[in-house]
């Protein structure tokens, strides 16, 4: 797959061709509610959130959760499921890239999650997603991430992810660690790490 665009991922969810699903929330996701650093009442992100699993379950914890996803496939579904299980989740239909552009968005936010989204996107643009989410969180907010595949045989996406990297490109306003899941479902158990980053000044 070397279109990255939203039709072309639209046409994904279209076939019913989505292998990033898993049919329901992430476990580590969970894992992660767990944690001191994870507030009762969190108001949370989720990029490039599909059909909205991980979204639904935060929001069913009361947490305050926005979802951003530019297939329309994937909000139609999203928006369905949280209808049928009456959740409150804000769902924008844009390319996440875009919400550096809109004041509404920015220092809004006390928790990033990640997952499949950094290994999904054009890795020139990595950079780019890390800087955004810097002005996209509160003073002090974190970013959480599933960092997913280290090794891939196939044709990408999804893209290589290497903690080297991931590392380096949180070196500037951040102060966090990489380490490893608690839960991994089976065919990703060895080919994922966490990496915990807390916002600590102005990039």
């Amino acid at each position: 797959m070397k279109d990255l665009s939203a039709a072309a991922w639209n046409d994904h969810y279209l076939e019913g061709i989505t292998p990033w699903d898993l049919q329901g929330p992430c476990p580590q996701i969970l894992e992660f509610t767990k944690e001191p650093w994870f507030s009762s009442t969190a108001s949370i992100l989720l990029p490039g959130a599909g059909r909205g699993h991980d979204a639904i379950a935060l929001a069913s914890m009361g947490h305050n959760v926005s979802a951003v996803d530019f297939a329309p496939g994937a909000i139609k579904a999203l928006l369905q499921q949280a209808k049928e299980k009456k959740q409150n989740v804000h769902v924008f239909q844009r390319d996440f890239f875009s919400l550096s552009n809109d004041p509404f968005h920015k220092e809004r936010y006390d928790i990033i999650i990640e997952y499949t989204f950094f290994c999904a996107i054009d890795p020139k643009l990595r950079a780019n997603y890390i800087k955004l989410a810097h002005q996209l969180l509160r003073p002090n907010g974190y970013f959480a991430g599933i960092f997913f595949p280290t090794t891939n045989d196939k044709e990408p996406p999804p893209f290589v992810v290497d903690r080297e990297e991931v590392l380096s490109l949180f070196k500037e306003g951040f102060t966090g660690e990489i380490c490893e899941p608690n839960i991994s479902i089976k065919p990703r158990k060895g080919r994922e790490f966490l990496g915990i980053f807390k916002k600590t000044k102005p990039q």
